[in-house]
């Protein structure tokens, strides 16, 4: 999943949800970001290419989002 400029879609949306202003968009942001960041996971996987590098980007990724989720008191979907 690669954008138009050639950055990982995952990585698009990860930083339009840590940017977003608005506060009503925001936890819709996170949201959307952290599930694709969880199909990213899902992709590499069974494409069974994942450099190390990604894997942990796609990580540090997901654990700051849960933060940010846990620091505005958004609860997590299970």
């Amino acid at each position: 999943m690669i954008t138009n400029n050639q950055r990982p879609l995952w990585l698009e949306l990860y930083a339009e949800a840590v940017l977003e202003p608005d506060p009503e968009k925001f936890v819709a942001r996170i949201r959307c970001a952290d599930e694709v960041i969880q199909y990213r996971f899902l992709e590499l996987e069974q494409e069974g290419t994942a450099s190390a590098a990604e894997r942990e980007r796609l990580m540090s990724a997901s654990y700051f989002l849960q933060r940010l989720r846990q620091h505005i008191g958004v609860q997590e979907d299970n």
